[in-house]
């Protein structure tokens, strides 16, 4: 659990800069902004991932934060991260995007948290009280960040579930990609479908 806790720190602190940077800067600035430092991101990826020196460099530097077995053959989780910002701040509602890397960013490490050090009923290698950490912190967070970008309680409660679920689920590639994704596009057809009716 030592070993994780500066993984998690990093991607929380990783994951808020979304939210915040989206709130405070204006859209044109903060998206050219992102879809900038994300191509340089993935260009340092594809170079780190050619070269067998390079990619050994990387992982010997960075071993606290890195999965090796995962990441040393393919993306990084912050790779994911980002393609998935990009398309949730291109696509979405900026307040459904921001409310979505909330959620991925305070329950994903406060559920693993939970779920390494007091997880016993476990299914399909998840525990349920890791995932009953990850609905909690993230809804206590959705619910404060909510007083700024001002999402009807349903679509809130509907991500925070499909956010839990998505997370639970352990659906591929990344949960960095899936949870934000995922569950910021169920709010969005959620919002689309009360606004019809």
């Amino acid at each position: 659990m030592k070993n994780e806790l500066p993984r998690r720190l990093f991607h929380a602190c990783s994951c808020l800069i979304f939210p915040i940077a989206a709130l405070l800067l204006p859209t044109n600035i903060f998206f050219s902004a992102l879809i900038s430092v994300t191509a340089v991101f993935l260009l340092l990826e594809i170079i780190r991932l050619k070269s067998s020196s390079v990619n050994r460099w990387f992982l010997n530097s960075f071993r606290i934060l890195v999965r090796e077995k995962k990441e040393e053959r393919g993306l990084t989780a912050s790779s994911y991260l980002l393609i998935a910002a990009v398309i949730a701040f291109w696509l979405l509602d900026k307040g459904i995007a921001v409310l979505s890397f909330a959620f991925l960013a305070v329950g994903d490490p406060i559920g693993g948290a939970v779920g390494e050090r007091w997880g016993k009923k476990r299914l399909r290698g998840k525990s349920l009280e890791g995932s009953l950490a990850f609905c909690l912190a993230a809804l206590t967070f959705g619910i404060i960040l909510n007083m700024v970008v001002h999402i009807t309680l349903l679509i809130l409660l509907v991500g925070v579930f499909s956010a839990t679920l998505v997370e639970f689920l352990a659906l591929p590639p990344d949960d960095n990609f899936t949870i934000p994704l995922l569950s910021g596009g169920i709010m969005t057809l959620v919002k689309f479908v009360v606004s019809t009716l």
